[in-house]
């Protein structure tokens, strides 16, 4: 009888490991876009720059930059831009640094560059094959592997240094996609390895055999887009990890790219993320003056599970949707898994209730008293 309870136990724990692994795999937010290979094999992908079509080189090493001979005559490099893809990237009126445009690009399009500034809130992966970038969040696409997962030495803030070993030798390089070469050692590193022509290369499960190695002096040892000719790179800037999954491996499916919204409850206090937010409350991408595309009213709870009057204010807000249940909608919107639609928000401090009147403008309520929180929703009714 014990063995059996035991054997009952094992069966239900794998069972619950299995149920958490499958919930990561369904992101809030999946977008997948082509992109244009460039003459020099640069990344570009179209944007929408002020409301019109742009150009912009993918860069996993530099921040967004826009280039100066793109600037009318009569304009300074101080004049605010906004930015946008989809509902992946978002920049609302901000002011980019101006650089010179390099050689590369003298006779394209391009206007400037997409950096890691825009890219920290999203898992990018590139498939140089298909020539297609998906953004998701909150986790990796589902075609993505598990298995090939790497939890990188150092957060993704300057630049995106992987755990690769060369020749059986461990070391952390950064992928710059500016350079074609896989592999480009400085003459210190080389020696390191055995000063050969070629090597072998293990990232994750997968090895790259004869790799040519490159020491044009450079400053530092770097992966060169070359990487992309040999599998999927997925890049988790939120959580510090990287994913290379040989082509080999399995073919992506884009057609999970659907995104899969929440089933509200009315009386209950939901959970939302910033595409239905974007879907269903306000499309602030496309209209940046508040337009809201519902007629009831609603209050949103920004919260974090770290926030101890986060969770005083919860139960307060459950009794309210029951109590106000078909005249309020309730949400809640966790600050950690949702830093940029919180950001786009303006969303500073801890808790803050984000009310939303049938006709008006939201108003925010920052670190709210119990006692003040009713009597502000009352008035979302009169």
């Amino acid at each position: 009888m014990r063995v059996f309870k035991f054997i009952l136990f094992l069966l239900v724990g794998l069972l619950s490991t299995h149920s958490s692994v499958f919930a990561q795999s369904a992101n809030s937010l999946q977008e997948t876009y082509e992109y244009q290979q460039l003459g020099d094999g640069s990344i570009a992908v179209t944007l929408q720059m002020d409301g019109r079509d742009a150009l912009f080189v993918l860069s996993v090493s530099k921040e967004t930059a826009l280039f100066n001979e793109t600037l009318p005559k009569e304009a300074t490099p101080a004049l605010p831009h906004t930015l946008v893809l989809g509902q992946s990237l978002y920049a609302h009126e901000r002011i980019f640094p101006y650089t010179t445009r390099p050689l590369a690009f003298r006779t394209s399009k391009v206007v400037g560059i997409l950096g890691l500034d825009m890219l920290r809130n999203v898992i990018l992966t590139i498939d140089s094959k298909q020539h297609k970038l998906t953004f998701s969040s909150p986790y990796r696409p589902g075609f993505i592997k598990l298995s090939n997962r790497i939890r990188l030495l150092t957060e993704p803030e300057k630049e995106v240094k992987i755990p690769v070993s060369i020749d059986g030798k461990d070391y952390a390089l950064p992928i710059s996609l500016d350079f074609s070469s896989l592999l480009c050692l400085t003459p210190d590193d080389l020696q390191r390895v055995g000063k050969r022509d070629s090597c072998t290369i293990r990232i994750a499960n997968t090895s790259i055999q004869t790799v040519s190695v490159r020491t044009n002096q450079p400053a530092h040892s770097y992966l060169g887009r070359d990487l992309l000719r040999h599998g999927l790179l997925s890049i988790d800037f939120t959580k510090s990890a990287v994913y290379f999954q040989s082509f080999d491996s399995s073919a992506p499916s884009y057609d999970a790219s659907v995104e899969k919204q929440p089933i509200m409850t009315d009386g209950k206090v939901e959970e939302i993320g910033r595409t239905y937010f974007l879907n269903h409350i306000w499309d602030y991408t496309t209209h940046h003056q508040f337009a809201y595309k519902d007629s009831v009213p609603a209050v949103i709870d920004f919260w974090a599970t770290w926030c101890v009057p986060c969770k005083r204010l919860s139960p307060l807000l459950s009794r309210l949707a029951e109590k106000y249940k078909g005249k309020i909608r309730f949400f809640k919107v966790n600050y950690v898994t949702e830093q940029q639609l919180s950001k786009d928000l303006g969303i500073e401090a801890l808790p803050t209730l984000y009310i939303i009147p049938a006709k008006g403008l939201p108003q925010q309520m920052v670190g709210p008293k119990l006692e003040d929180v009713e009597p502000m929703i009352q008035k979302l009714l009169r």
